[in-house]
């Protein structure tokens, strides 16, 4: 899993629909906008994007400053309960990509006329997801996924770059309160009433995670465990200042364990309610087939239909399939381990390392090995086997992350989790495609099927 926290800020997107709107209409309307106001657009949507998204700020950017993005605030996203407003806006979108429509292919490079039609595919593609008020936003709670699941591994990946940060992070743990109150009410006065609720044994599993989450290892918490690991290495506040925010950091976590506790009593009232056992698939939830097709598409960046998507994947999989048991056959000699221990992921990832350039290019010297580390045991048996965090879009010395869940790894073997993360992996996509010159913002734009070698 490629872990890309992207969002979609859409009061951002729209203002700079507008200004795009108000300083290019007119000045290459007959011609099209050339490579320069080409540029200009990018950077625009691309500071857009990032606008007052404190995590993505720090997450993707190692230098917010030169994109006048220094001190932005980090907030958790809340469920749009205005129907028409979220379908208005998320159409507005569109603007975009039509606005990219009028940049002159003439006057662009081959690569630049790729990052073109990608942008233009994001943005009409997002624009869809008008049509789909409800099963677009079931996502902010989940068992595996939603933010009651990945908070804790973005406060664990939040760096303490300016005291910015360290607010950030205590502000963060705060909203919980709050955010968690929004994802109850959304799920019970929106979700629910218009026949979109989740199964008993879905509610049931966030219940069990939430409660998870709010126990404490001994005295403390893990999350605030994580802070003082952070606050100690921090060299840019007084030793007064780090006392303080520790004090601010205790008191957020107990807010945030009383959210978490509050979020699973009421998923267990709302696992007495429902009559329905286990999730029933997309497809079977008003217009669920159109939605499905509308996010395999988005996801796998193809224009084809389910069908023939569908057939293409098996013939191109037996083919695989048929390659790698002749491989094997040439290969008889590797015994993969499922030694997940932390020795062992690093001794798989340097055998990769030594031997990956082979068959893929080779990294930029620059870009820092992958550092590796454990999911708290707290997620353990609810979080993916392992995830990379993608490493800042403007740095190519920028840390590259690894996370192992060594507590949910079922079949997976090591040796196979480190390629698929790391080398010749996500870690080898993203990083390398950086490091070519293109645009940061393709490096935020992307399909995920894509990236996961469908």
């Amino acid at each position: 899993m490629k872990n890309n926290y992207k969002s979609i800020k859409l009061t951002a997107l729209l203002l700079v629909v507008v200004m795009l709107g108000a300083l290019l209409t007119g000045c290459g309307f007959l011609l099209g906008y050339d490579a320069e106001q080409f540029g200009y657009m990018m950077d625009e949507v691309l500071v857009s994007m990032f606008t007052g998204d404190g995590i993505s700020v720090n997450i993707l950017l190692e230098n917010p400053s030169a994109m006048g993005l220094a001190d932005q605030t980090a907030t958790l996203p809340l469920p749009p309960f205005d129907k028409d407003e979220y379908e208005d806006g998320t159409e507005q979108v569109k603007q975009i990509a039509t606005m990219f429509r009028f940049v002159n292919g003439m006057y662009l490079t081959e690569a630049d006329k790729c990052t073109k039609e990608t942008i233009i595919d994001f943005f009409t593609t997002y624009s869809k997801y008008s049509d789909f008020y409800y099963l677009s936003n079931r996502n902010y709670i989940g068992v595996s996924d939603g933010w009651n699941v990945m908070l804790p591994l973005y406060l664990d990946k939040l760096a303490f770059k300016t005291e910015n940060d360290v607010k950030n992070w205590i502000s963060l743990v705060n909203q919980t309160e709050h955010a968690f109150s929004e994802y109850t009410r959304f799920e019970k006065k929106v979700l629910i009433p218009a026949g979109y609720e989740r199964a008993k044994s879905t509610y049931t599993g966030i219940a069990e995670q939430c409660e998870d989450m709010a126990q404490k290892n001994g005295d403390e918490h893990f999350v605030y465990e994580l802070f003082l690991d952070k606050i100690l290495k921090v060299d840019f506040l007084t030793t007064e200042q780090k006392e303080e925010y520790t004090s601010q950091a205790r008191s957020a976590v107990e807010v945030m364990i009383k959210a978490y506790k509050n979020l699973a009593a009421e998923m267990r009232l709302c696992a007495m309610r429902t009559f329905i056992e286990e999730e029933k698939p997309i497809a079977q939830y008003d217009e669920g087939k159109e939605y499905y097709e509308l996010i395999f598409k988005d996801n796998a960046s193809t224009s084809d239909s389910i069908e023939t998507a569908r057939d293409n994947l098996l013939y191109a999989f037996n083919s695989t399939l048929t390659k790698y048991y002749q491989l094997m056959e040439e290969v008889n000699y590797y015994q993969p381990s499922a030694d997940m221990s932390m020795e062992a992921i690093q001794g798989y990832y340097e055998t990769l390392k030594s031997q990956y350039s082979n068959d893929f290019p080779a990294l930029n010297s620059n870009i820092p090995d992958a550092t590796f580390f454990e999911v708290p045991e707290a997620l353990g048996e609810v979080y993916n086997p392992a995830s990379y965090f993608k490493s800042a879009i403007d740095s190519l010395t920028a840390p590259e992350t690894i996370y192992i869940n060594k507590e949910n790894a079922g079949s997976y073997l090591g040796f196979d989790i480190i390629s698929h993360e790391g080398l010749p992996g996500h870690m080898l996509q993203h990083a390398y495609f950086k490091s070519t010159g293109v645009h940061p913002l393709r490096s935020v734009l992307g399909y995920t099927g894509y990236a996961e070698g469908w």
